[in-house]
């Protein structure tokens, strides 16, 4: 009986961290939204805890008026789209490895 209720509780943990996991995962549909619609302003770079390339970006839309910062401001943004996908990756791998999840899969079932 110790045993059972020993695997009991093992059980549970894992299920609570899986839980916890589902709800601090980041989505690449929502990454992409925010990359979309205020992503000058670095939005998507908070979302994946990637603050200092988020200010670095805010720096550079209040700097824009001059042309070179809006020139690479807009490089930035470009470059972003194509590596969003892998910055969601790591963010929800570096969350699995927290929780200590690591069977849990990091397969996109959800875009939103």
């Amino acid at each position: 009986m110790i045993i059972n209720a020993e695997i009991k509780d093992i059980q549970q943990e894992d299920a609570d961290k899986r839980i916890e996991y589902i709800g601090q995962k980041k989505s690449l549909g929502v990454a992409i939204l925010l990359w979309f619609f205020v992503g000058l302003a670095g939005a998507h770079n908070f979302y994946t805890n990637k603050t200092g390339q988020g200010l670095l970006k805010i720096g550079l839309l209040l700097l824009s008026w001059l042309v070179v910062p809006g020139i690479i401001l807009i490089l930035l943004m470009i470059v972003d789209l194509f590596y969003l996908s892998n910055e969601v990756d790591i963010f929800n791998e570096k969350l699995r490895q927290r929780l200590g999840l690591y069977g849990v899969s990091n397969k996109r079932d959800d875009v939103f």
